[in-house]
């Protein structure tokens, strides 16, 4: 490694880089989980707005990050948001198709 990265780990490490990678899929896993129960309270919509919503802070936080902490937090949101609408965009085609289908 070189560069930022190089900087950006220098005063960290014992937290390995590829542990600050694997946070996005953990994040990933929880927003997925997560849907189990937010799907039902705040409905397909909603959720899903919620999770862009989450998504882009995260994205924010993650390029504005100027401590290793931030980062990782950043990459936990960003995780988490796109878990939930991986989750459940999967069944917006069906909300918007129409019903009465051609023969």
């Amino acid at each position: 490694m070189g560069g930022p990265v190089q900087l950006f780990f220098a005063n960290n490490t014992y937290f390995h880089p590829g542990t600050v990678i694997a946070l996005y899929t953990l994040g990933a896993a929880f927003g997925a989980l997560a849907c189990i129960k937010l799907g039902d309270i705040l409905g397909r919509l909603r959720t899903i707005f919620l999770a862009t919503l989450i998504s882009m802070i995260g994205a924010i936080l993650m390029a504005s990050s100027y401590s290793f902490a931030q980062f990782i937090v950043a990459r936990l949101a960003l995780g988490f948001g796109t878990g939930v609408y991986t989750y459940k965009r999967n069944a917006w085609p069906e909300t918007c198709a129409n019903v009465h289908l051609p023969l």
